[in-house]
């Protein structure tokens, strides 16, 4: 079974958003659910809650460990360049399916033909609103609006640039040196998103004043509906990777002006990837302890220099 994963980066939304509603909003009605010249804002919200429902592919937890294949593919490319890719790869890795790939021509024919392609039925997806009387719209008390079960005050980091420093702090290394970087890479093991954890909820007796003080911004956040619940800015400083066989860290420093965001881990950091499901991300914990403790002879853990001291990065802070 083979899995198409179209990538959804948190760098690149707004260039997915852009060139899918550009797609759509070209191609018209010729669809069987969309139907852009009877109601446009009605269908641009229809994509809107796609992109906001997307989960990506976790290949080693389940249920996505059951594809024996995942095959990524860029939702900004033309979809002549993701259809190369897609059987590309299927020839890769099953052979015997595919004897000769296509020629150019071919390619090109077969997209010509889906581009061609016109719905003989059309399916009419309802308004349910619209079915209610406008009498009771008056009558209805506002909804109750749940809160999310708080669990941690984190920085977010935008994931290109780390996976950046990541490819320059190992790209002059030794094959040993680069060994696990690599084999985090080639196994789907790099998180797709990353965050310095500042407090968890595991922490919050240890710490109850400044859970108490991070708990009022999230539910500030909720309140003043801020994107992606952001309630502040704090510096962060990329300095050093640490890793094992197990899991890799990037250490940090985390400062600002005001002194107003605190992180309660003994070594502030943010983790890169682990060697399989088994190794959890809170384990950076245990593996930037040791390598604290045995930094002066270097025994065990392995570090490499990030290459990004005195590059000191606004990101902005999720709850």
């Amino acid at each position: 079974m083979v899995c198409f994963s179209f990538r959804h980066d948190e760098d690149t939304i707004e260039e997915i958003r852009r060139v899918t509603q550009e797609r759509v909003l070209e191609r018209g009605d010729n669809h069987q659910t969309i139907h852009i010249s009877t109601d446009k804002d009605k269908f641009i919200g229809v994509m809107e809650s796609f992109l906001n429902r997307f989960e990506p592919c976790s290949p080693h937890v389940r249920p996505d460990d059951g594809f024996d294949v995942v095959i990524e593919l860029d939702p900004t490319l033309a979809s002549r360049e993701n259809l190369e890719t897609a059987v590309v790869g299927i020839k890769k890795y099953f052979p015997d399916l595919i004897g000769e790939l296509p020629t150019a021509e071919q390619y090109d024919a077969a997209m010509e033909h889906a581009l061609g392609y016109r719905p003989d039925f059309k399916h009419n997806i309802p308004d349910r609103g619209k079915n209610k009387k406008e009498d009771q719209k008056g009558q209805q008390a506002p909804a109750k609006k749940t809160r999310r079960n708080f669990e941690y005050m984190s920085v977010a980091v935008p994931s290109q640039r780390i996976s950046v420093m990541l490819d320059k702090a190992f790209q002059n290394s030794d094959p040993e040196t680069s060994r696990f970087y690599m084999q985090l890479k080639q196994t789907r093991r790099v998180q797709a998103k990353f965050h310095v954890t500042l407090l968890h909820r595991a922490m919050s007796k240890e710490y109850p004043e400044l859970w108490e003080k991070y708990s009022i911004l999230q539910k500030w956040g909720e309140d003043q509906g801020k994107p992606e619940d952001k309630v502040g800015i704090c510096d962060v400083m990329l300095e050093r990777v640490v890793f094992d066989d197990r899991i890799m860290a990037i250490v940090v420093r985390v400062s600002d002006e005001h002194d107003e965001w605190k992180c309660v881990n003994r070594v502030a950091h943010i983790t890169v990837g682990t060697r399989d499901s088994t190794v959890k991300p809170k384990e950076s914990n245990d593996l930037l302890a040791k390598w604290l403790d045995e930094r002066r002879n270097h025994g065990g853990k392995q570090d490499q220099d990030s290459g990004s001291e005195g590059y000191p990065i606004t990101y902005q802070q999720n709850p």
